[in-house]
């Protein structure tokens, strides 16, 4: 009988797969918020679409390090005016109240700024820590004796290989 390697199938694979997947996923879009966190810097981004005949203007853009998107509508100066501002810690802030426009109109703003650090730093985390954990955990394993793979316990086995796995000891 000849002791072939297996392709890895299995639940504990498909696990792996899909850990090996998110990491990568997440390592992507944290490349993709530092991209555009820099390119915001060397080239601010502003794109504006006219809604209707209404007056109504949306704006979406990316400027210094923030992600903004812009609700403006027209409003009869007999209106009541009101301003509100929301900050969470400077890196979220939600506007909305009465100011005037570029045309010197005024208008009716809300406004959501988001600062691209938020997401660039939510993506990263999961890379960084299992980049950091994976190390650690089988120089762990390898100290106490257990399979760096499975973690079964190797004490008293003298064949080289894990008979849980078949890892190479």
């Amino acid at each position: 009988m000849s002791s072939k390697p297996q392709l890895a199938s299995g639940p504990l694979f498909r696990r792996f797969a899909f850990r090996r997947l998110i990491i990568a996923a997440s390592t992507i879009g944290a490349c993709v918020s530092l991209v555009a966190w820099g390119m915001s810097y060397l080239a601010p981004l502003r794109y504006r679409q006219q809604v209707h005949d209404e007056g109504i203007v949306r704006w979406f853009g990316v400027a210094e390090g923030i992600l903004f998107f812009l609700h403006e509508r027209p409003i009869a100066p007999s209106q009541p005016g009101f301003s509100r501002t929301h900050s969470l810690l400077g890196l979220l802030e939600v506007y909305s109240g009465r100011t005037n426009n570029e045309s010197g109109t005024e208008v009716f703003l809300q406004a959501i700024e988001i600062n691209l650090l938020i997401p660039l730093a939510l993506l990263s985390a999961y890379p960084t820590i299992a980049v950091i954990c994976g190390p650690l955990r089988r120089h762990r394993r390898r100290k106490h004796g257990l399979c760096v793979k499975c973690s079964y316990n190797l004490t008293g086995n003298v064949s080289g290989a894990c008979p849980e796995c078949g890892t190479k000891t």
